[in-house]
């Protein structure tokens, strides 16, 4: 089956009635819901036909912030507690998890949300939750898996989050992530999600940790070389563990980021001015703030809207290009790296400062109303190639057998261009040698310069010049390995076949 990218478009108007409908709807379009969860009933008041799980034509203003909020009050305790519940995640680390809500009180809030998550942080634990978001797209397009953006359709995610600050200074590790995972109702790889593994800077008395997947290494203790990977992830928000010198005592000899963070795919960043084009600090201090980050083709933009700093907004290349089906709060397991080769030491874990850190935590994070727009729908199905040629359309995952090679998402076996060869493309009659049978294949096929690649041929044409030739033929003695010798990859023909 064909499977192909579906737009998650601005189609459906609502009529706007009343004067708070009427300020909520001016200049904006109706936007569709990817994915919503504020923890009280925003998501489900606040749209159309939002019957859960949610039915089309289903939409929400994202005129933000909402405007009423209040929608139910604290004391409708049945129906807050259940739509609460129902979006209940897993809680990967330590900490009382989302069952500690609490009503937003902060003079320093955007508005009056009836409740929100609590990061309660500590001096010894942090949180990490995740959630599969594939049964929200599945239900609403079935047979796409993921979603993504482009610049005709950009993928906007928008969240409210508020620090409280300890002794003034801006330490909190907490971020909001998009990934595409492989298993999405398991907890996200290490190579799935944004790395936050560490070094130890040791500050006399103390220790504290410094990410080491950032653009700018510390100098005064050893990361091991920035690694080339590329995480199928992008985050916005706060990583005070970015800090290169945590035991600087002007800043309270702990770690702490004044700027807001992002990750691109590749490494973090923490966002100064003018590192990309753009404007503003984004600083936060102990204010809220709006926290937008939207995702286009090659490229997305993070926006900051701070009560104490302001708007700050600059757009940041995609390292990472590929489509999300799964959304993560808080920070990221880690694991200690060894300096010399940048392994992990130990086993990956949450952010534990027991060496003598017990006199001071990271700030308490409260988060509010994130949800995901628009964008586009799409499959995580590709074309798989397999030993033996044959093609077929299967998830990523599926297509990772000895030799299986992977098209790549949204691709089909009928796509213009594509041929799924054997392996080694010599082994015409898929029996695992490469002999006089295959070669007797390939005298059907060969047609000299003369141009001309016949159906069924085009797998000896070695060099895609439009004909099969002497040297076409030349790759076919390469790979040459005679009657019931199997090729093999270990010991292959030592004559320096291209399989």
């Amino acid at each position: 089956m064909k499977r192909r990218g579906v737009l998650i478009s601005t189609a459906v108007l609502l009529a706007c009635s009343g004067h708070a409908l009427a300020v909520r709807c001016l200049g904006y379009p109706v936007t569709r819901i990817v994915w919503c969860d504020d923890f009280d009933t925003y998501c489900t008041k606040n749209c159309n036909n939002c019957t859960m799980p949610l039915q089309e034509p289903y939409s929400v203003w994202p005129g933000y912030p909402p405007d009423p909020d209040n929608w139910c009050s604290t004391s409708d305790t049945v129906s807050e507690w259940y739509f609460r519940r129902s979006f209940h995640w897993p809680n990967l680390c330590q900490g009382p998890g989302l069952d500690a809500m609490a009503p937003v009180t902060t003079s320093g809030s955007a508005y009056n949300a009836p409740y929100s998550v609590e990061y309660q942080g500590g001096s010894n634990s942090a949180q990490r939750h995740e959630h599969d978001m594939t049964s929200e797209i599945t239900t609403r397009h079935p047979g796409y898996e993921a979603v993504n953006g482009t610049n005709a359709h950009p993928l906007v995610l928008m969240y409210w989050a508020w620090s409280s600050v300890i002794g003034g200074y801006p330490n909190s590790p907490m971020y909001v992530e998009l990934m595409k995972v492989d298993n999405p109702s398991a907890p996200a790889q290490p190579d799935e999600r944004a790395p936050t593994d560490y070094i130890w800077a040791n500050c006399g008395s103390k220790s504290y940790p410094i990410v080491c997947q950032q653009r700018v290494q510390p100098t005064r203790w050893e990361c091991p070389p920035l690694s080339t990977q590329v995480h199928a992830s992008l985050c916005f928000g706060w990583l005070a563990q970015l800090d290169r010198n945590p035991c600087d005592l002007d800043t309270g000899s702990k770690p702490t980021m004044y700027n807001a963070a992002t990750f691109d795919g590749l490494k973090w960043h923490d966002l100064v001015p003018t590192l990309f084009p753009g404007y503003g600090e984004f600083k936060h201090d102990n204010g809220g703030a709006w926290f937008t980050m939207t995702i286009k083709t090659s490229s997305y933009v993070v926006k900051l809207e701070s009560v104490t700093h302001g708007t700050s907004e600059a757009t940041i290349p995609r390292q990472y290009t590929g489509p999300f089906n799964k959304v993560g709060i808080g920070t990221g397991l880690s694991c200690q790296l060894d300096p010399d080769n940048g392994q992990c030491v130990g086993s990956y874990s949450c952010w534990n400062y027991a060496q003598g850190n017990s006199d001071w935590g990271w700030n308490k994070v409260n988060l509010d109303t994130p949800v995901l727009l628009d964008g586009v729908y799409q499959s995580l199905y590709g074309a798989c190639c397999h030993v033996d040629g044959v093609c077929e359309e299967v998830p990523e995952p599926s297509c990772r057998g000895v030799h299986d090679r992977f098209a790549g998402i949204n691709t089909t076996c009928q796509d213009s261009g594509y041929k799924c060869c054997p392996y080694p493309f010599a082994d015409a009659d898929h029996d695992g040698d490469v002999d006089q049978v295959d070669f007797s294949y390939l005298q059907l096929c060969y047609t000299g310069w003369h141009g001309g690649v016949a159906s069924g041929c085009e797998c000896f044409n070695r060099d895609s010049d439009n004909d099969v030739d002497a040297d076409d033929m030349a790759d076919f003695d390469a790979c040459w390995t005679g009657p019931n010798v199997k090729y093999d990859d270990v010991v292959p023909p030592p004559t320096g076949c291209v399989p």
